[in-house]
């Protein structure tokens, strides 16, 4: 690591500390008061009486001061998913806000990354069988390990985390007492803490823009050639997308358009209209779990779906690819689908912008329901797919679970979740007179760097994933993409997201082994709902046979697994 770029640091943490040996007062906002192997610590772990001041007073104790009780150069390592590494390279060699970090706590952060985008689950799978373990493990984890986050306890591969937040993290309790919701989604319903992660407060607008990356939409061009406005409940979709087939938007001469193209599962988008999502989900109704596609509301969903897909207003192929989809619209033939407001397609809209200068596309809200609430499809949660949990290996040696608990609880503090996100303040950021953060020019140029990669210079700090813990600073998500994809987050988060089961939710081994019963591999149940719905909405299966269909799903055990979740979802909010 290239620690001597960073002595001028280093002496001003000397004075730093020599500021409060003559009475000052450090906050979470300050640098973190370090010290080397030859100097006594100048603060205590809040487990030392506090100092007496000269007037026989009693200074208050600095919480946020930390102690070094482990080795200068105390290794760490920590395993990551880069999946556009090479075999030589991944940006978590170079990280500017780790190589600060290690300056500051005098340790050293070692990055295993696991490469590949097919072969990922693998590779983290085979790495857990091997010894030693990785100290510290930065995957998404819940998704890709049997039994998610508690399995890995469970089976004695990560350990506890309670003690260490409560002895040696200050900054993560202070966030647990001030966002109570955030304590209750990452603890277990037994109160244990099990991993780290990203933080997203949702206490922002841009917390939930950021999160928010899909929904509906349409060509401005062809609802301008029609003459209506953006639909905003599903009457009026069936007036514009009517309008779509029958009025030549596309002014070629030939009723050739597909109103909307069903890619990507798109017409999933429209279930919220109805107060309902396919799978487990919250019925507003009755506050309920119950399972979509077994409800009244999923057999109205059917109804007009198979109306749409009658009158021509849904593409033909229900099953269509996502290339088919994307060559139909660069042709001009599909007015409204599913998009997104990510990084990932902005390459696809500028093709548009290209081909045609005039191209309009607008993002449209969630189709309100029948009483004027507007659902949203997809959820917003703090809970992040990305989770960093510490091995039994990395706790093995008690310094060196300080050094990491230390590490971790400086990334939680406004500084560390700031230099991780956005950087530094006058290289990479701005702060504006309101109190937001822009780039700089230098922040937000690109850099090519060995993979290949051409990120902007800010994400060379930290932000290259949700592998490393940080709190808040999600507008940064934001900060690189342009204006259309940051409005059409905007119109897509004006939502209530509350028909969407809580993703901070975990089920119990019990309980895990218990649903494998009715669900398998999602074989079955699943391979036969998702061949009724296409029957339903060709007309192949008539709609008079929907009641047929939901014996059939309480045969396969249906009530069985709304069962196994409304119990989780009780003890969840018992918490």
């Amino acid at each position: 690591m290239k620690k001597s770029k960073l002595i001028c640091l280093l002496l001003a943490l000397v004075l730093c500390l020599s500021l409060v040996a003559c009475g000052g007062n450090n906050d979470s906002t300050n640098p973190p008061s370090g010290n080397d192997s030859t100097n006594p610590p100048s603060g205590n772990d809040g487990t030392n009486p506090p100092e007496t001041g000269g007037q026989g007073e009693t200074e208050p104790t600095d919480k946020y001061a930390w102690e070094q009780t482990w080795p200068d150069g105390q290794v760490i390592t920590w395993l990551v998913l880069d999946q556009s590494a090479s075999a030589d390279y991944s940006r978590y060699m170079d990280l500017k806000a780790i190589n600060m970090i290690e300056e500051m706590f005098h340790v050293d952060i070692q990055f295993e990354e696991i490469i590949g985008k097919k072969e990922n689950k693998e590779n983290y799978l085979l790495r857990l069988t091997e010894d030693p373990l990785p100290d510290v493990i930065g995957y998404n984890n819940e998704e890709n390990y049997v039994g998610g986050i508690v399995g890995l306890y469970n089976d004695g591969l990560i350990i506890e985390l309670n003690d260490i937040i409560e002895s040696k993290m200050p900054h993560l309790q202070d966030i647990f007492a001030e966002h109570p919701q955030v304590a209750k989604d990452m603890s277990t319903n037994d109160g244990k803490y099990l991993y780290f992660q990203r933080i997203n407060p949702l206490e922002q607008p841009g917390d939930y823009w950021s999160s928010t990356t899909t929904g509906l939409v349409m060509r401005q061009n062809w609802l301008d050639a029609v003459g209506l406005e953006v639909p905003t409940n599903m009457d009026e979709w069936y007036e514009v997308l009517t309008a779509f087939k029958t009025m030549d938007p596309n002014g070629n001469g030939q009723f050739d358009e597909i109103p909307f193209h069903t890619s990507g599962s798109g017409i999933m988008l429209f279930e919220g209209a109805y107060g309902f999502l396919s799978g487990i989900y919250i019925d507003p109704d009755t506050g309920k779990v119950d399972y979509g596609q077994r409800t009244q509301k999923y057999k109205a969903y059917l109804e007009e779906m198979n109306k749409w897909y009658t009158e021509g207003l849904l593409a033909t192929d229900l099953a269509a690819g996502s290339a088919d989809y994307e060559e139909l619209v660069a042709l001009d033939q599909v007015g409204s689908w599913k998009g997104s407001s990510n990084n990932n397609t902005k390459g696809y809209m500028d093709t548009l912008r290209e081909m045609n200068p005039d191209e309009a596309v607008t993002p449209v809200p969630w189709p309100a329901t029948a009483d004027g609430t507007v659902y949203s499809e997809r959820g917003v949660s703090s809970k992040q797919r990305g989770t960093v949990v510490i091995t039994t290996d990395g706790a093995k040696d008690q310094a060196k679970l300080d050094a990491i608990a230390t590490v971790m609880d400086y990334m939680f503090s406004e500084e560390g979740s700031t230099l991780l996100t956005w950087g530094e303040e006058g290289v990479s950021y701005t702060v504006n007179p309101d109190g937001t953060k822009s780039l700089t020019e230098e922040g937000a140029a690109q850099v090519e760097i060995p993979s290949g990669e051409v990120p902007q210079m800010y994400k060379l700090y930290g932000n290259v994933s949700g592998y490393l813990p940080s709190f808040g600073n999600f507008d940064v998500d934001l900060a690189s993409r342009d204006e259309w994809y940051n409005n059409s987050a905007k119109v897509w988060a004006d939502a209530d997201f509350s028909l969407v089961y809580p993703s901070a939710i975990a089920l119990t081994a019990e309980q895990t082994e218990e649903l494998a019963k009715w669900t398998g591999n999602n074989t079955e149940l699943d391979q036969y709902i998702a061949d009724m719905k296409t029957k339903f909405i060709t007309g192949e299966e008539p709609l008079s046979s929907f009641d047929t269909y939901v014996a059939n799903l309480e045969r396969m055990g249906i009530q069985n697994i709304v069962d196994i979740w409304q119990t989780a979802l009780d003890a969840y909010n018992a918490k």
